[in-house]
């Protein structure tokens, strides 16, 4: 599991749990195992590329993975805010 970035580093779970307690309601969820995602992805690829591509991101290690905006991106981006503040706002909407 891999953290998610920004002003609070926080889990994938422990978003959910933010995101539970805004929306007052609780999430069912299934693990499923990177070795099992990466092997569907290549059942799935002939019918979905684009679906067997993003099964074979999920279940890579990206935790040595460097991610970079570019600056001419940046001007174009709003400001960043947390998990819980994002989980206000999409629940206002």
């Amino acid at each position: 599991e891999w953290p998610i970035a920004g002003p609070d580093s926080v889990s994938h779970r422990e978003a959910l749990e933010v995101f539970e307690e805004v929306y007052g309601r609780s999430a069912k969820v299934q693990a499923v195992p990177a070795w099992l995602v990466r092997g569907l992805s290549r059942e799935v690829m002939p019918f979905r590329e684009d679906i067997a591509s993003i099964m074979q991101i999920i279940s890579s290690d990206l935790s040595m993975m460097k991610v970079e905006t570019p600056p001419e991106l940046r001007a174009h981006l709003e400001p960043m805010v947390t998990v819980r503040e994002f989980a206000k706002r999409q629940a206002a909407n």
